[in-house]
């Protein structure tokens, strides 16, 4: 998965950038 701010991700918060 590419780094992308999305407000309401799937598993991440809000604003939220896929660290891992």
């Amino acid at each position: 998965m590419a780094t992308q701010n999305v407000e309401g991700s799937s598993k991440f918060g809000p604003r939220r950038t896929n660290v891992g």
